[in-house]
Formats: structure tokens, sequence, C-alpha cells
């Protein structure tokens, strides 16, 4: 019961980071301009910081108590490719203090190219297509959809390892229950651990299974015509 309950801390934890996370990259994304632009908003150009993320995220999280050590010293601002990656680590305090728990330190990641202006690189400036605005979305290999968001949480990857049993309990983002894996579902019988992801549909057997990975890849919205739109990302573009 005690690691059912954390594991729901765990859970409530990493889907409130991945929001706040994302809300404070999109707004890092267009406080870049000022800092590729020598903007004199000192304001502005001092909110691209490890400090200031912390701020917009930490104090936001509802199970504040639950969260030791959070920390977001291993970020990065416009060092690469223009892209601002917010990397936080950080410990989740076990419900009962005399019984030790098997997750030690969590990692979540959100990257997210900053607003500098710049063109993209598929953009032509020549001919007929010179005025035109091309479109780009996210596709993973085995996804039934398109997604306009590169931050939108079906594109993470969070792991967590529960015991067999826990199965009949514990559920997805969206209430469902974890079914077996078409790859590694059946290997492995002996094993009393499983691996699910938060925002995934079936459980695992082993960490190198493909449908623990996400290989992501970016193309022209004409040329997705075949998939649909993600449903989260539809909303989230409505929305602004």
């Amino acid at each position: 019961m005690v690691l059912i309950l954390h594991l729901s801390v765990v859970f409530r934890a990493a889907a409130e980071f991945s929001g706040k996370m994302t809300q404070a990259a999109e707004q890092l994304s267009l406080f870049a301009y000022s800092r590729a632009y020598e903007d004199s908003n000192q304001l502005l150009r001092g909110a691209l910081s490890d400090a200031w993320v912390y701020s917009q995220v930490i104090p936001k999280i509802t199970d504040k108590e639950a969260i030791q050590h959070p920390s977001f010293l291993l970020s990065s601002f416009l060092k690469e490719d223009s892209r601002i990656s917010l990397v936080l680590t950080y410990q989740i305090k076990a419900p009962v203090s005399v019984i030790r728990l098997p997750w030690k330190v969590f990692v979540q990641k959100i990257t997210i190219r900053g607003f500098t202006g710049r063109k993209s690189i598929s953009g032509g400036e020549s001919g007929e297509d010179s005025g035109k605005e091309t479109r780009e979305v996210y596709v993973t290999d085995s996804g039934t959809v398109y997604h306009t968001d590169a931050d939108c949480s079906h594109l993470k990857l969070t792991v967590a390892q529960i015991t067999r049993p826990q199965l009949k309990t514990v559920r997805n983002y969206k209430g469902s229950i974890y079914k077996s894996c078409r790859y590694c579902g059946s290997k492995n019988p002996g094993s009393s651990t499983v691996l699910v992801n938060p925002y995934g549909d079936a459980w695992h057997t082993s960490s190198s299974c493909p449908g623990l990975k996400r290989s992501i890849r970016t193309v022209h919205a004409e040329d997705v015509h075949d998939l649909r739109e993600c449903l989260d990302c539809a909303k989230r573009r409505i929305a602004t």
C-alpha cells in the first residue's frame, strides 16, 4: 500500500512538473529574443537562468512537501542550436520514513527552440515558394498521430518500475489499465517487476524494448495527411 501511494505521488508530480516546465520553456523561448538582439531590458534577459525557472515551477507544485532537493542546475540556455533545455532533478519523500523505496532521483527534461527570429532551415527564399511558410510537425516511427507541439507529453518518455501485482491497481494518465507489450510482454515471465510509462498503455519487461523508445522526426505538415493531429496538441493550439 505504501508503494502504491508513493507511485501515485510520483506520477502526479511528474505530470505537474511536465506542465509547469512546458509553460516556463515557452516563456523562455520568447525571452531568448532579447538575449539574441541585446535587448536593454535586463529583467527579460535575466529570465534565462535556472533561478528564474525554479521560481516559475517549484512554488506552483501541489505536493511541495513531498518534493526534495529540486534543482535546475543541469539546464542550458541557448547553448546548442538556439535551444533551451530545462532539466529538473528531484527526489520524492517516502510516505513512511522507515520504509526504503527503490526510486532515488527523478529527472525530467523539456527542450524548446528559442524564438530568436531565425528562419527555418527548410524555408526557401527564392522561386514561387519564397512567400510561403512551411509548417513543421513531429511524428514518431510507431505513432498514429502527428504533434504540433514539440513539448507534447506524448513525445516524452517517463518510465517507472512497479511490481506485477501493482498492475491491477496502477493506471495511466487517462485512468486506463496497462496491457501487455506486444514486443516484450511475453518475455521474462519470471520477472517480479515491470516498467510502465504514465503516458503509455502497455507494461514492459525490458528497458531496451522498442515500445519504450521515442524516435522523433520533424516533417512538413502536408506530408502527414494520413495521420490525425494529437488531441492534446490540438487543444493547446486552439487555446492559444
